[in-house]
């Protein structure tokens, strides 16, 4: 699922473009369910019965991978100085 997501989706993403630009970026997530469908025959384990299964699977593996980057995200402190006056 990785190797698709890091070589197949950017090709996928940048030919898709005109149609992800009408749609605003809805059309990502029927991309997701396709790369997603496309690993169920890939992995053996993996079966994926029908296209509304693979947009669901891929809404659910999206938010898994969001929530589990926010956790582990370090997080920087910025510290800005802003002086009206100097003296």
């Amino acid at each position: 699922m990785g190797l698709l997501n890091a070589f197949v989706r950017p090709i996928l993403l940048f030919l898709t473009l005109p149609l992800n630009i009408l749609s605003l970026g809805m059309f990502t997530i029927l991309l997701n369910a396709a790369i997603f469908f496309t690993a169920g025959y890939i992995i053996p384990g993996l079966m994926i019965r029908n296209y509304p299964w693979a947009i669901a699977g891929s809404l659910l593996f999206s938010v898994f991978s969001t929530s589990l980057s926010w956790l582990f995200h370090e997080r920087r402190q910025f510290k800005i100085g802003f002086h009206l006056w100097r003296f």
